[in-house]
């Protein structure tokens, strides 16, 4: 029993990184339509930005996550003005291989800037644990259980119940109504590259806090990420943060008592599962012809 536990809590923790992925993918593909595979590169910038600070300039950490996460929205903010922007009316698939080559820029610029070699980020409280029932919990587990629910919420929130986030929805299914009822398109787009910019920031500090930094790290989380924003249903906020979950407490738990080979056979299993019961995803409601909706 305690050996489920302890795996269910590693799952949980697993998961809550995933969703940190998961939601800056939605938060997007909310006003583009567009899968961003450079979601991890983003990461890769806050966390290289935030180890430098730390290891070199002995900034406090919050202060050098801080500098890192708006690092990274910066690149997203860049990325939408100098190509996103021109590329506007492209085919989708144009803009997804676009976002795959930014991936390849940013990683390779990152191995140029701080080399190839495998670099550690402390968390904070990172050798601290307490005792619940008899298990051992780190205090990082907690904070990064903590932010993973905050952040989705917050998210989901803004888009809800803000002007800017139902723009920002608005403007996903149309480039020119928006704008006739007084929507600065072109505004919104660069706002929304940059809050995934740092969202993938701070997904990218605590993976590689949490397990090493170097500059090809978030490759490896970038398909479960994927995978946890289909499995709540690809636009749903709230959903890419329970898929999360879900792919991490499956990975975990079969890694534990199947063997670490079903830890990657796990999460494609559980999305074939939930996929062929609602095709839509978890989360996803049925196909709505209002654009607020």
């Amino acid at each position: 029993m305690d050996s489920f536990i302890q795996y269910l809590i590693a799952g949980v923790i697993l998961g809550s990184l995933y969703s940190f992925m998961a939601v800056g993918f939605v938060t997007l593909y909310k006003c583009t339509k567009v899968p961003n595979f450079a979601q991890g590169a983003f990461g890769v910038v806050a966390a290289y930005v935030t180890w430098w600070l730390i290891s070199r300039q002995h900034a406090p950490f919050v202060l050098a996550a801080i500098a890192g996460c708006t690092a990274s929205g910066l690149t997203g903010y860049l990325a939408d003005r100098t190509a996103m922007r021109r590329m506007l009316g492209a085919p989708v698939i144009s803009l997804i291989i676009f976002t795959y080559g930014l991936d390849t820029a940013l990683t390779s610029a990152a191995q140029e800037i701080w080399g190839p070699q495998i670099e550690l980020l402390k968390l904070p409280e990172s050798t601290s644990f307490f005792t619940v029932a008899g298990l051992s919990i780190q205090y990082t587990d907690v904070i990064i259980l903590v932010i993973g629910m905050l952040v989705p919420i917050a998210c989901w929130a803004f888009f809800k119940y803000t002007r800017l986030g139902m723009a920002t929805r608005a403007t996903a299914t149309s480039r020119t109504w928006p704008s006739l009822i007084g929507i600065n398109v072109p505004s919104v787009m660069s706002f929304s590259w940059t809050l995934a910019g740092v969202l993938g920031g701070l997904a990218g500090v605590f993976l590689s806090g949490v397990y090493y930094l170097e500059p090809s790290l978030m490759d490896t989380f970038l398909l479960p990420a994927f995978t946890a924003a289909a499995l709540g249903g690809f636009g749903s906020i709230l959903g890419a943060y329970v898929g999360g979950l879900i792919l991490g407490i499956a990975q975990d738990l079969s890694g534990g008592y199947l063997g670490p080979s079903w830890t990657t056979y796990s999460a494609y299993i559980v999305l074939f599962i939930v996929l062929m019961i609602r095709p839509q995803g978890l989360f996803k409601t049925a196909v709505s012809h209002n654009p607020l909706a």
